[in-house]
């Protein structure tokens, strides 16, 4: 082995490491207790974690262990096709809303058509015309040459199955992005930056396999000056998706698009206060918030909930309501009598208590919560828990109270 083909068998190898890691600490999450979308994600993470590993055992077994990739051939043709629809599954589940249907069946079917149908042909060829191609690097055998065609086909469908749903997930983004309210596009925007870093990646490894489309298998192990950034870039895909997954850092999931309120323009509702009830007459506006009125400005909390979003600041929340930081540090001070951190974590409170007490998070775990509630982490969770005991103390009044 020459040191070229030693640098692209290292990397390739370190790649195999990482997403077999990856795939331990995926699985070791489903082990855990959380909401049943999160679980989708994960387990879609786990299985693109797999293909990937299966693509680069694939590229290993092919050029040094031919007989073994005969063997594994259909699962590694599978791995080829079903890497992009994996990858389309995580951003299909990211970006549901409330009343849309699960993952379409047919993207099930798609990437396993061709590997089933290899399977089952394998079992009536002679083992020698698969081995002959792989030996031969995608020298068709001509006596089984519609059969060598389909079997010498992993590369070019990996090309067009990367392609297509990598297309497809931009365009899921987008669609999601229309879905929303102008104002949450922007946290959208911030949340979703992992995603697309994820996408760019994803395009720029997709030149491995076009490299091999258009030259031979044997010239693309000697590339190790494209070849390994390339492979090198597959790790930091995964150690993206992992870290952000374990950090819940993704958008509230099965958010409900804006244009059908589901509040009663006349129904009477709880503010923040104990005990005290106003009645939503009219929807909430910008420029009635610029008065600063404190009906308006609770009405504007609860149906907009800005505070879902983890990164929501004072100047941040200022300059959408259109008013001055000081001006709204001062209203919140004078009217609510706490400070905007102190204000803005009662209603997270009160929103984390709607998740929990909400049967389909009967066995999520209150981290799994805590973004859905607009926590950033558990200690600003648990920081806003005991500025609200504490006050609960001082009044001597439940936090919480209808």
């Amino acid at each position: 082995m020459d040191i070229s083909s030693f640098i692209v068998v290292s990397s390739i190898w370190l790649v195999v490491i990482c997403s077999l890691a990856c795939s331990i600490y995926m699985l070791l999450l489903l082990m855990e207790r959380y909401a049943p979308y999160e679980r989708r994600m994960q387990r879609g993470a786990l299985v693109y974690f797999l293909f990937f590993t299966g693509i680069c055992l694939s590229r290993l077994f092919y050029k040094w262990y031919p007989e073994l990739f005969v063997y594994f051939a259909p699962l590694f043709y599978l791995c080829h096709t079903g890497s992009g629809v994996a990858f389309y599954y995580i951003v299909f589940t990211l970006t549901s809303s409330r009343d849309e249907k699960r993952f379409p069946l047919i993207h099930y079917l798609l990437p396993s058509l061709i590997p089933l149908v290899l399977g089952v042909w394998m079992l009536f060829v002679p083992f020698d015309v698969p081995l002959g191609i792989v030996k031969g690097f995608r020298v068709l055998n001509q006596e089984w040459l519609f059969f060598s065609r389909v079997f010498a086909s992993f590369i070019p469908a990996q090309v067009v199955f990367t392609g297509v749903y990598l297309s497809l997930s931009i365009g899921k983004l987008r669609h999601y992005r229309k879905l929303l309210p102008e104002k949450k596009r922007k946290e959208i925007r911030y949340r979703m930056r992992s995603i697309y870093a994820i996408i760019t990646i994803l395009f720029v490894g997709w030149l491995h396999p076009l490299i091999i489309l258009f030259t031979s298998l044997e010239n693309a192990f000697s590339a190790h000056g494209v070849i390994v950034p390339i492979a090198l870039s597959i790790p930091f895909v995964e150690i993206i998706l992992v870290n952000n997954i374990q950090r819940h850092n993704y958008p509230r999931l099965e958010i409900k698009p804006a244009s059908k309120p589901d509040y009663h323009p006349f129904k009477e509702v709880s503010v923040l206060e104990p005990k005290e009830k106003v009645t939503v007459s009219l929807a909430v506006n910008k420029t009635s918030l610029k008065l600063l009125s404190r009906k308006d400005f609770d009405n504007y909390f609860r149906q907009e909930k800005p505070y879902l979003n983890t990164e929501l600041k004072l100047t941040t929340l200022a300059e959408e309501l259109g008013v001055g930081r000081e001006e709204l540090s001062r209203f919140i001070n004078r009217t609510y009598g706490m400070h905007f951190n102190h204000f803005v974590g009662r209603w997270r409170l009160r929103e984390m208590e709607k998740l929990r007490n909400s049967a389909k998070n009967k066995e999520a775990t209150i981290k799994s919560l805590l973004p859905q509630a607009g926590f950033a982490s558990y200690n600003s969770y648990m920081r806003a828990r005991q500025e609200a005991e504490r006050k609960n103390n001082e009044r001597e009044k439940p936090l919480h109270q209808d």
